[in-house]
């Protein structure tokens, strides 16, 4: 009978030890992905420089008005016709950004929520880390368990 239990024990080890090599491999495939992600965000928009841009018009296309910005890049006037509804008014500021080689192509706003990713890749890791670490802690118990009962086993043959 402790013979069965002890296959059992050794059956849901390696069945555990799966699990963890599994995710082991997706916390390493998490943090690859999360690395190159960043680095093509900062390849696209690392050098795109904030400027305050003006809404000096609106033009209605379609019976829809959209924002006509007006910024200023080394002493040159830009203007450029925003691609979504107006929100706002005629000399109402905001934020913009543009392209350092290009100052005429400008995008609205940089993507705030790019952080999500790298903290679920961080939370992922950990909860990773301590299972790995709760499982070497129950494998060394239970094999430290183990070994006092084989040695009282043979200290009884005795």
């Amino acid at each position: 009978m402790k013979k069965i239990i002890d296959e059992t024990q050794k059956l849901r080890q390696n069945q555990f030890k799966l699990i963890l090599i599994i995710l082991a491999m997706m916390s390493v495939l998490f943090i690859a992905f999360t690395i190159y992600w960043e680095i093509d965000y900062n390849n696209k928009y690392g050098y795109f420089k904030k400027v305050r841009a003006e809404v000096v018009d609106h033009v209605v296309v379609d019976n829809i008005e959209y924002d006509v910005l007006q910024y200023s890049v080394r002493d040159v006037v830009y203007k450029h016709t925003t691609e979504y509804e107006s929100k706002n008014h005629i000399e109402d500021k905001l934020n913009v950004f543009y392209d350092e080689n290009d100052p005429s192509g400008i995008v609205y706003k940089l993507d705030n929520t790019r952080i999500l990713l790298p903290v679920i890749s961080v939370l992922f890791v950990l909860v990773s880390s301590s299972v790995y670490i709760i499982y070497f802690y129950i494998f060394r118990k239970t094999h430290d368990t183990m070994q006092t009962d084989k040695k009282d086993e043979n200290n009884e043959k005795k």
